[in-house]
């Protein structure tokens, strides 16, 4: 079905591309409510790094979970109403960002006198990684694993419980002295370039 699916979106934005009309074109249809042209043109506008294929079955499951919740008479619990508009309200705020962050050109000086003037260019910065586990044995365990030789990306992808840093072997990115707060912060900036606590 997604095979079909693939070559009928493909089909139908080699013909988008030139049509003039693509409030009128649709590309696929959900229990008789049309997605046009137009709303996959919309969707790819906001979420420039989807691929084509994935921005029409977003649009799918959307209008399935919108005919689910109409079905059910979600659209007129005040909540629910409220949260939406939320929603909205920071999407909208993201979209602008988005646009504003693109215009907006800052010189490389600029930058670095302002790095200076905060002190900010001699602050110390460190790439973290770790393994997020339940119980002292499992991290005495692991932590034996990695002293006879073991990668620790791999093992954080095979034991950490924080899922997120996991699919990265563990990386939580670089931190700045003063930036990040707490006991783990703390013991991280103490520490030795591979050194592992």
């Amino acid at each position: 079905m997604r095979g079909i699916a693939k070559g009928i979106l493909l089909m139908a934005l080699i013909g988008i591309a030139g049509c003039a009309r693509q409030k009128e074109v649709v590309v696929a249809e959900v229990a008789g409510r049309k997605i046009t042209a137009q709303d996959l043109v919309e969707l790819a506008g906001k979420l420039p790094s989807f691929t084509k294929d994935k921005l029409l079955w977003t649009l799918i499951d959307r209008e399935i979970m919108v005919q689910e919740a109409y079905e059910r008479g979600l659209n007129n619990d005040e909540n629910i109403l409220r949260r939406l508009e939320r929603i909205k309200l920071i999407e909208i705020a993201r979209l602008l960002k988005e646009k504003f962050r693109e215009r907006i050109e800052i010189p490389e000086e600029d930058v670095r006198r302002y790095y200076e003037e905060k002190g900010l260019a001699s602050r110390q910065e460190v790439r973290a990684r770790h393994i997020m586990v339940r119980t002292e044995e499992e991290a005495e365990e692991i932590l034996k694993k990695l002293k006879e030789g073991a990668d620790f990306a791999q093992l954080a992808k095979e034991w950490s419980l924080d899922r997120v840093s996991a699919e990265k072997g563990g990386d939580l990115g670089y931190w700045r002295e003063g930036e990040v707060i707490g006991a783990t912060a703390q013991k991280v900036f103490s520490m030795e370039v591979g050194e592992i606590s």
